[in-house]
């Protein structure tokens, strides 16, 4: 999101939104993977709450983001940017809570 700042004709926007939007599609499916094998509860309970979320996001960003252009055009970029920046490294760091250990189901051959 921080590459669109830097764009400075048409061509430089469209490469920048595009990259932004192949990395949005590829992170759909991914975190509904997430949600739905880590659900605590029932799955269909985890993944309509997550997919809330989702939509007020959608709802609450773009008032969110034209108040902060109000402010100064840069800075709701400069916000998504640094939201997703600090959610990685958040992300990295809770990773180790996720991983589960590789398990063989396969049975060893004897001889």
């Amino acid at each position: 999101m921080a590459l669109i700042l830097v764009a400075t004709d048409m061509l430089t926007l469209m490469l920048t939104t595009s990259i932004f939007n192949i990395g949005t599609s590829l992170m759909g499916p991914s975190t509904s993977t997430l949600v739905s094998k880590n659900a605590s509860g029932t799955q269909g309970a985890s993944i309509g709450l997550m997919r809330s979320f989702g939509s007020l996001g959608r709802i609450v960003g773009p008032v969110a983001g034209g108040v902060l252009y109000d402010i100064h055009m840069d800075i709701p970029y400069m916000t998504g940017a640094v939201t997703l920046l600090v959610l990685a490294i958040l992300s990295l760091y809770l990773l180790e809570r996720y991983e589960k250990p590789l398990t063989r189901h396969a049975k060893p051959a004897t001889d």
